[in-house]
């Protein structure tokens, strides 16, 4: 395990160098005006506006989305990811590596833009809103330095969903433990009532624990904490009455 490791860190070392020198020679290619101009109305140049709307329609695809997402460039995937991170991030047929890639860019501007304003400052909603942002930013702490045999590395935590306004503000979030595009076996956790994105650490516990014991014999898993609609709460009392 620890010469998996040292390899990880190795690799991992070369990629960090390899992209800085292509983030160094980018930013270099367009530190002029000029170069800028011509950057801009390079014909090659991703239309991200274009790719969002067809992403758009294929939202209830899943397979048809996928299809559609491996035909892209790494240069379109990259740009649509970075431009319109909430759509990447959300939708079913989209690589879970890309969602969370997209899911954690959003987050993290989320908590630095709520957290930027004062707390006697901040409205209910955006109270609300980083309540549900920090939630799901401890929650991909979990797990943290966990080995997973089957993979040959650390154990990948996957923020599969991250939507803190959805619901009227109870918002959603999912949390796999285990890459799902490449496992085994599957499993995902639905939490029934007073739950919503607030509880995706909780949930998330309950799913790694899950992991821990189904893994335990080195088989491929992903477990899934998912909170993705709108289960009935305490403040909702015709919908509790309903249940």
């Amino acid at each position: 395990r620890v010469d998996a490791w040292l390899d990880d860190e190795r690799t991992w070392g070369a990629d960090v160098t390899a992209a800085e020198e292509r983030l160094t020679r980018a930013l270099q290619a367009v530190d002029t005006v000029a170069e800028g101009d011509a950057a801009a109305d390079d014909p090659g140049r991703p239309d991200t506006d274009a790719l969002a709307d067809r992403l758009r329609e294929l939202q209830d695809d899943a397979a048809a989305a996928h299809r559609w997402w491996e035909s892209l460039t790494p240069a379109e995937q990259e740009a649509l990811g970075a431009l319109h991170p909430d759509l990447v991030g959300s939708t079913d047929g989209v690589p879970a590596v890309a969602r969370d890639e997209a899911n954690r860019s959003s987050l993290a501007e989320d908590v630095a833009d709520l957290e930027a304003i004062g707390e006697d400052e901040r409205t209910e909603e955006q109270q609300r809103l980083l309540e549900r942002a920090q939630a799901a930013q401890d929650a991909l702490e979990l797990g943290a330095g966990q080995y997973d045999s089957a993979a040959g590395g650390e154990l990948q935590r996957l923020l599969l969903l991250y939507q803190p306004d959805a619901a009227d503000g109870d918002g959603f979030a999912a949390l796999a433990f285990g890459d799902p595009d490449t496992a085994d076996h599957t499993s995902v956790s639905v939490p029934g009532i007073t739950n919503d994105g607030s509880n995706i650490g909780s949930n998330g516990e309950e799913a790694l624990d899950l992991w821990r014991a189904a893994a335990a014999d080195g088989s491929s898993v992903s477990t899934i904490a998912w909170i993705g609609y709108d289960a009935p709460t305490t403040d909702e009392l015709a919908d509790i009455g309903s249940v």
